[in-house]
């Protein structure tokens, strides 16, 4: 059976929640320390910046919330969900551990 609505909304806003508040924490926790590595190639300054490509790159937004009504039933979702929650928590360790700066 598909999900209920709400029950996809909520899902929605706690993983998104979860999300952005720890991506800001561990960047005000990079923020706030004395010293922070910064790591790129010098080929990589020659990367030219093409301002129309922010487009697709937020569409990444869209199909991260698409996917929670798309799921066929409630097992598929909590398993999205779990995979969300997992790397998210990953990702956040990682940054907490070795932050890095590209300027």
């Amino acid at each position: 059976m598909k999900p209920p609505l709400k029950t996809s909304l909520l899902k929605l806003a706690l993983v998104g929640a979860l999300f952005y508040t720890s991506y800001g924490l561990s960047n005000h926790y990079a923020v706030s320390l004395a010293y922070v590595p910064e790591i790129a190639f010098a080929w990589e300054r020659n990367i030219p910046f093409w301002a129309w490509t922010i487009v697709p790159y937020w569409s990444l937004n869209l199909m991260y919330a698409a996917a929670f009504f798309l799921c066929r039933d409630v097992r598929e979702q909590n398993r999205y969900v779990a995979r969300l929650v997992l790397a998210q928590i990953i990702a956040t360790t990682c940054f907490m551990l070795f932050p890095l700066h590209f300027g």
